[in-house]
């Protein structure tokens, strides 16, 4: 699942393992992961005010954060889509195209 704190400007990626491309097996991902990102509008243009793409921080074992510039024109009420890259040991895991809900937090 893909969250978006509007307040902190963290994108927050929870997915405890994958299939690898390769071998078609389970994969645990953890810091051994490089997990990459871009946020897009449902047309995939990608907004503008970032530059892409994000390299997410392994927070816990399956917990992955990306820090957005404050100048990225995340509407909250627009609709997105974030464009995902798993890869772990130099080898590619998985590509996704996930909808982005995003969350905005007053007070």
């Amino acid at each position: 699942m893909i969250t978006y704190d509007t307040n902190a400007g963290v994108l927050h990626y929870r997915e405890a393992t994958t299939i690898s491309l390769a071998t078609g097996l389970p994969v645990f991902l953890d810091a051994g992961a490089t997990v990459t990102f871009r946020v897009q509008t449902t047309a995939h243009v990608d907004v503008t005010g970032q530059t892409w793409p994000v390299t997410m921080a392994c927070i816990a074992p399956g917990y992955f954060i990306g820090v957005l510039d404050t100048t990225a024109a995340i509407d909250p009420f627009g609709e997105y889509v974030v464009m995902c890259e798993v890869t772990f040991g130099g080898q590619a895991l998985g590509h996704w195209e996930i909808p982005l809900e995003v969350l905005e937090r007053r007070g």
